[in-house]
């Protein structure tokens, strides 16, 4: 005897002798429920798993069928009639019949073990169905959580370009300009120069290249931000700090560079992020030298690469000076480097994105291409970049790629 079953047969009673065969052998087995109206269909067919309809009369059984598969296309049919032939078995094909069963002929174990067939596929075509429907209603979850999100980075990603500077913008008698390509909505590299005086002698600037890349990766670059800001605000003050670890007004130096630096390190570790970034920071003097034409740069590497690439009438050459990245050790010491600029020079920093643009190569195989690409396309960032993007789509960059280009202003 077969367990009971959680899925109901719906029996369409047609045929009295008929209807009493199959619920004297099913009865005792599973959940029954008998109707003799086409209207009772709609109410009954919802909670049951599988239809037995017993109808000798032709024309009838086509009309129980029509209704049942006009309600449900999907739950299995089983016909028990009498005199069962091969004409009137090919005019019920089209309504996909499970079984078929001549009454006159059917046993109790033939019967219950179809049906017992059929309950475990019904069951199994339930469970599918629910699936089904369980995976679409997680799949509008999910739709719905993308598209809040998709909204929120393209939020972000407005935010954060309003955050970068205009470019080309002169300070002075220098000429600043920059190109970023995010590999996602929002991008953990970040660009930025300003003035440090009302006369644009000097002007501060900064590429950085948060670790890895996205939202979290973007949320470093505010506090980036937010301390170039304070840097330049420093200076601009006219209250002379007695902090020793605090940028001093006036004139911005070495020393302001350093602590600078060491200042930022110390705020990226008090957030607790556990993310660090690479950077280089530096400042154009157009007054120090009190020399005209000659321009005071100074600048700290923090773990960046690649180094700036410094074009001048003698040649290409990447800064030299390197310390570690910030947001790792606290208490660092920065190397602040220094030379003089003299004629027509140009000089162009990149975030370390650019490396996957270029030929295979270890790390020196890499900056000899890049030098020579930058030499061959005269350190314009728009040349150098239409020349790395010929065979690379912009939409498959797998790290954000930024370009900063500075020159005098002639």
């Amino acid at each position: 005897m077969l367990g009971q079953s959680a899925i109901n047969v719906l029996i369409i009673d047609g045929t009295r002798s008929v209807t009493s065969v199959i619920h004297r052998h099913i009865s005792s087995v599973y959940p029954v429920a008998m109707i003799n109206n086409k209207h009772q269909i709609e109410q009954y067919l919802p909670e049951s798993g599988l239809v037995m309809c017993a109808e000798t009369d032709h024309n009838r059984l086509h009309e129980w069928l029509y209704h049942i598969r006009r309600c449900n296309n999907d739950i299995p049919i089983v016909i028990v009639t009498e005199r069962l032939t091969l004409e009137r078995l090919q005019s019920l094909l089209g309504y996909r019949i499970s079984r078929c069963f001549d009454s006159e002929k059917i046993t109790p174990e033939q019967l219950n073990k179809s049906l017992y067939m059929l309950m475990r596929e019904a069951a199994a075509a339930c469970q599918v169905r629910e699936d089904h429907l369980l995976t679409e209603a997680r799949n509008e979850q999910l739709q719905d959580h993308i598209s809040s999100v998709s909204s929120d980075l393209q939020a972000g990603r407005v935010l954060q370009r309003k955050m970068l500077p205009d470019s080309p913008l002169v300070i002075g008698q220098s000429r600043f300009e920059y190109q970023a390509l995010p590999s996602l909505f929002m991008s953990g590299d970040f660009v930025d120069y300003m003035p440090l005086d009302d006369d644009g002698r000097q002007a501060l600037f900064c590429i950085a290249d948060v670790a890895g890349h996205g939202p979290s990766s973007a949320m470093l670059t505010i506090l980036i931000k937010s301390s170039l800001l304070q840097a330049q605000k420093s200076v601009y003050s006219t209250d002379a700090s007695d902090q020793p670890d605090s940028i001093e007004s006036g004139v911005f130096d070495a020393k302001n560079l350093a602590v600078f630096m060491s200042q930022l390190n110390s705020d990226i570790l008090a957030l607790g992020l556990e993310q660090h970034l690479t950077m280089v920071v530096g400042y154009l003097d157009n007054d120090a030298l009190q020399t005209p034409g000659v321009t005071l740069l100074n600048w700290c590497i923090a773990g960046h690469l690649p180094q700036p690439l410094l074009q001048t009438p003698s040649g290409a050459q990447f800064l030299r000076g390197m310390s570690a990245p910030l947001g790792i050790y606290p208490h660092m010491e920065f190397e602040i480097s220094s030379m003089q600029l003299i004629g027509d020079w140009c000089l162009n920093l990149f975030t370390d994105g650019i490396f996957d643009l270029l030929p295979e190569g270890g790390l020196s195989d890499k900056r000899r291409a890049l030098s020579a690409l930058a030499s061959e396309c005269r350190f314009n960032i728009q040349t150098i970049e239409k020349t790395l993007l010929q065979h690379q789509d912009i939409d498959t960059l797998v790290d954000d790629v930024t370009f900063l280009a500075i020159r005098p202003e002639r």
